[in-house]
C-alpha cells in the first residue's frame, strides 16, 4: 500500500507527474473550437514545489476513479489539486475544513501545469 503526507523539509525539488485517462463529454458535433475535443484524452499534471500531498493506492486496487471528478484552486499562493472534491460546493478555502471519511486525495505545490493528448488508451 502507497500512503504519503509528506510536509517537512525544502519543497523545491519535489514534482510530481499524473496521469489521468478522462472522457471529454463535448459533443462531437458541437459548433466552436471544442467540439474536436470530443472522446478519451490523457491529462498530464505536473506539479512542481510539492508542500504537501495526500496519496494512496492498495495492491488490490492500483487504479482510482475519479467518480466526482477533480478541483484545481489556489490556497495559501500555492496550487491545490483535490482529487476527491465530492459532489458538494467546493472552494480551496474550505478545503481544509471538509469533512471526509477516509484519507483525503490531493497535492499542494507552487507551480501547476498541465497537458491534453489525444487516446485512444488502455
Amino acid at each position: 500500500m502507497m500512503d504519503g503526507r509528506q510536509t517537512r523539509g525544502d519543497s523545491e525539488g519535489r514534482q510530481i507527474e499524473l496521469q489521468i485517462q478522462a472522457l471529454d463529454r463535448t459533443s462531437p458535433g458541437q459548433d466552436g473550437p471544442r467540439g474536436r475535443l470530443f472522446g478519451w484524452k490523457l491529462v498530464r499534471i505536473r506539479m512542481r514545489g510539492v508542500s504537501e500531498y495526500s496519496l494512496s493506492e492498495t495492491m488490490k486496487y492500483p487504479l482510482q476513479v475519479l467518480s466526482d471528478g477533480l478541483k484545481v484552486g489556489l490556497l495559501d499562493d500555492q496550487f491545490l489539486l483535490d482529487l476527491e472534491p465530492g459532489p458538494d460546493d467546493w472552494s480551496p478555502a474550505a478545503f481544509r475544513d471538509a469533512s471526509i471519511s477516509g484519507p483525503r486525495q490531493y497535492v499542494i505545490a507552487k507551480n501547476f501545469s498541465f497537458e491534453v493528448s489525444d487516446g485512444p488508451f488502455i
